[in-house]
């Protein structure tokens, strides 16, 4: 592999955060919202001990023991439907970009999400994040808006007050090829990365953070201006299989 360029960077756009959690602090039933389906469907889960209404879901975890259930009111507030699957699992699994839980029915992995925050002081609230697939290209996607937004924020630094030309017009005059130019360097895991298809590899959920820095800012650091900078750390097991992958293509 190439040596890695060290970037210290201060300027936190977003960070993927996760939280770190015992077993023992899931024990007991947590509930969630379930309307319009919303567990099967979100990306982030938020469940708490108490305080929700008609349709839920609930998970009662107890010593390795795991239930699920779906509940909702069916002609009459006092019956309550209920559904639930036989032979479920949670594992609860440390990884290098944070803890995750997978949700197993008869030995199948049904689901996976990273726990991004945990709280058992007064209320307690835990939230996952579910796992994305590659082909939603969901870092990608959103890597290339935040590129947008770093060139928008370049321009607007160095175009004069009183010039009457907009970022808009000015950047809807440019080609894709001049506008890859003026891109700001993505940086993941240390390591300089050219061509951004490389992200459609990776992994939203695998990713614990995003920054960046306009060239204004880089100048001010590094005494250089470049096209600005975005800092991405992410799951270093993936990245080297990937980054391994586009070295051989490359070459």
């Amino acid at each position: 592999m190439k040596p890695r360029l060290i970037i210290f960077f201060t300027f936190i756009l977003s960070s993927i955060s996760f939280a770190q959690i015992d077993e023992k602090d899931i024990y007991g039933d947590w509930k969630t919202d379930n309307t319009e389906n919303l567990y099967y469907y979100a990306d982030t889960i938020t469940f708490i001990k108490t305080g929700v209404s008609y349709p839920r879901v609930i998970w009662n975890y107890n010593k390795g023991k795991f239930k699920s259930r779906s509940e909702e009111i069916f002609s009459s507030p006092y019956i309550v439907g209920y559904r639930s699957d036989k032979e479920e699992k949670l594992k609860l699994i440390n990884t290098d970009y944070g803890q995750v839980i997978e949700h197993h029915v008869r030995d199948k992995v049904r689901e996976k999400y990273k726990v991004i925050e945990f709280e058992n002081v007064d209320e307690a609230n835990l939230k996952l994040m579910r796992f994305d697939k590659l082909t939603d290209n969901k870092l990608y996607n959103y890597v290339d808006s935040l590129a947008k937004k770093v060139v928008r924020d370049n321009f607007n630094e160095h175009l004069d007050e009183s010039n009457s030309i907009s970022v808009d017009t000015t950047l809807s005059n440019l080609s894709n090829k001049e506008i890859i130019e003026i891109e700001p360097l993505i940086i993941i895991n240390g390591y300089v990365v050219k061509d951004k298809k490389l992200l459609k590899e990776l992994l939203l959920v695998e990713t614990s953070d995003i920054s960046f820095l306009t060239s204004r800012q880089t100048a001010a650091i590094y005494g250089k201006s470049l096209n600005g900078i975005i800092v991405i750390r992410t799951s270093e097991k993936r990245f080297k299989q990937v980054w391994k992958k586009f070295e051989k293509e490359t070459k």
